[in-house]
């Protein structure tokens, strides 16, 4: 009997080995088919003619991607929710569509790879003198008062590298607060502000505004631009900036299931992005932004031919790059979900769950949940089949957090069926390129290493999802 029980045991174990080393048929990655799909919604969303997805030029760009997604939302025969596919809403946001000149002495900067410019900018041209002042410096009363009257009528340049004779905290706490109130200070004069720092590195990824502020703010992070800064004596800035106000389109279908029709799984990302730095400066989002799109969209074709059990709503959103500033601190405004939340296509009481899907450009390293802390029955189950069939190394549970839109739908519904729980969950990949809303963030830097492999783990898991 023992012996029995061993041969069974070990035949056991065989089984499980031979079905982490094989994948069912249907979930079989055809790895170079699948990743080619995701290259070319990346190559298309990221062309030159999007500008960055953004919102200059009454929009050109945001729209043109609008217009990509609807064609493939019917070459992939996904219905519109009562016959149309688009939803949309106004937005307002500060565009920089024509020039983005600065010279900081005697260099010529370029746009997003010398420096950035603040989002919230308005436009600025001529060439004013300069005054430099160091973290040190704007520490003593008496220095900061004459250098800011000294630099009256021009620019004042921080020097915020040298941190070094910031004994405590409460030193830097207070310069740090200085720094936070020189964009908005009505009194100092200022027609501009340039801050060195090449440590910095939120400096380097940027965003989309609703409003423009009294003055620019230029942060420089090129080390070799900031070798000598005493020597800079005027900087030359020709920056065409204009506030618009332009629509934008949620791209709305769904798939109709199979035995839960009534029952509705959202699958969403968004599809703009942070749009140019001036003409012919362009920031792709290739892993910020395209690469929740192609994830969606795969999902939308496989799903298509492959009914599932429940009703799915696939949405890409806009509006999710423009903020606010509040207290100093940018605010996602993400009016695209709330756009739909007000108006939806479908009731929102026959939500089952919600997905959102960004920066799935690679998974080496595996996936984050963003409130899967919450949700800690499906990042279990999506573990378990990870690791069984050896799709992904880790699926990691994160806290809830406003990064995505999964954020406002549970927000939403929770306040409106507050005795109904929906899981609403943000999924993002790990691991490749660092690039995060800059200029780097291209399709060759977004190998989508574990495209097919995440594709898998889902489509798994939401054949199974009851």
């Amino acid at each position: 009997m023992k012996r029995l029980l061993l041969v069974s045991a070990l035949a056991l174990v065989v089984s499980i080995a031979q079905a982490q080393d094989t994948y069912p048929d249907s979930l079989a990655p055809n790895t170079s088919m699948e990743v080619d799909f995701a290259i070319e919604i990346a190559d298309n969303l990221c062309s030159p003619a999007m500008a960055g997805r953004g919102y200059a030029n009454n929009g050109a760009g945001v729209n043109l991607a609008a217009n990509y997604i609807l064609d493939k939302f019917q070459e992939f025969d996904i219905a519109a929710v009562g016959g149309n596919y688009e939803q949309p809403f106004s937005v307002t946001a500060n565009t920089f569509p024509k020039r983005m000149e600065f010279q900081f002495g005697t260099n010529y900067l370029q746009p997003g790879i010398d420096f950035m410019i603040d989002p919230t900018a308005p436009s600025i041209h001529g060439t004013f003198h300069a005054i430099v002042i160091t973290r040190e410096e704007l520490g003593d009363a008496m220095i900061r008062m004459n250098k800011l009257r000294a630099a009256r009528g021009g620019f004042l340049i921080l020097d915020n590298n040298d941190r070094s004779s910031e004994k405590t905290r409460a030193q830097t706490q207070k310069i740090e607060e200085l720094i936070s109130k020189f964009p908005t200070d009505q009194q100092s004069g200022l027609r501009g502000i340039v801050i060195c720092d090449s440590t910095d590195r939120s400096a380097r990824s940027w965003w989309t505004a609703n409003k423009q502020s009294i003055r620019p703010i230029f942060h420089i992070f090129n080390p070799d631009v900031m070798q000598d800064l005493s020597l800079v004596a005027q900087v030359h800035v020709d920056v065409d900036a204009e506030l618009v106000q332009t629509q934008a389109r949620n791209i709305v279908g769904f798939i109709q299931g199979v035995s839960q029709p009534d029952s509705f799984i959202v699958i969403c990302c968004h599809y703009d992005h942070v749009g140019q730095m001036g003409q012919g400066y362009n920031f792709p989002g290739a892993n910020v932004g395209a690469s929740g799109v192609a994830t969606m969209l795969a999902l939308a074709k496989h799903f298509k031919v492959m009914r599932p059990a429940c009703s799915m709503l696939f949405i890409a959103f806009a509006g999710d790059e423009v903020c606010e500033v509040v207290n100093g601190r940018k605010r996602e405004l993400y009016r695209g979900v709330e756009t739909y939340l007000r108006y939806p296509a479908i009731s929102l009481d026959k939500t089952k769950m919600v997905i959102a899907f960004d920066m799935m450009g690679n998974g080496y390293s595996g996936i984050k949940v963003v409130n899967g802390k919450t949700n800690s029955k499906i990042v279990f189950d999506l573990n378990k089949t990870a690791q069984a069939y050896k799709f992904l190394p880790t699926v990691d549970a994160k806290m809830n957090a406003r990064l995505s839109e999964h954020y406002i739908f549970s927000e939403r519904l929770q306040e409106r069926y507050p005795e109904k729980t929906v899981p609403s969950i943000f999924v993002y990949s790990v691991g490749g390129s660092l690039a995060y809303k800059s200029m780097d963030d291209k399709v060759p830097m977004t190998p989508f290493t574990k495209f097919k492999e995440m594709q898998s783990l889902f489509i798994r898991f939401l054949e199974n999802y009851k």
